[in-house]
């Protein structure tokens, strides 16, 4: 079951500006730092949205969206921050329901009530 304001966040810190502004948005985030312990958390439980913090992670962004996808092919998924390899960033928006939010924190909050 999908609960409507409970977001999945892939992220090592509890205390970053996305946790901030989901929260701020009425969002309760669960976090997990690794991604098998993540995909186990998804694979679950229902949520709203699934989030990327590439600020605070040390997995591959990439092959954890693919992984994402196995389980939930609907689920919008965004990636918050740059990859220096841009032909990544381009194999992530070509994903399907996937959003890719550059380091402008300003516009996150907005960016994040148009996608949920």
């Amino acid at each position: 079951m999908k609960h409507s304001n409970i977001v999945f966040v892939l992220s090592n810190n509890n205390q970053s500006t996305l946790v901030d502004t989901l929260f701020n948005l009425g969002y309760i985030p669960i976090l997990r730092g690794a991604m098998l312990e993540a995909l186990n958390k998804i694979r679950h439980e229902g949520f709203a949205a699934i989030f990327v913090d590439r600020h605070h992670i040390n997995e591959d962004v990439l092959e954890f969206i693919l992984n994402v996808r196995d389980i939930d092919a609907q689920i919008s998924v965004v990636v918050v921050g740059e990859s220096e390899n841009r032909l990544e960033d381009k194999a992530i928006v070509n994903q399907h329901n996937i959003y890719l939010l550059k380091n402008n924190y300003k516009l996150l909050e907005r960016e994040i009530e148009e996608i949920i």
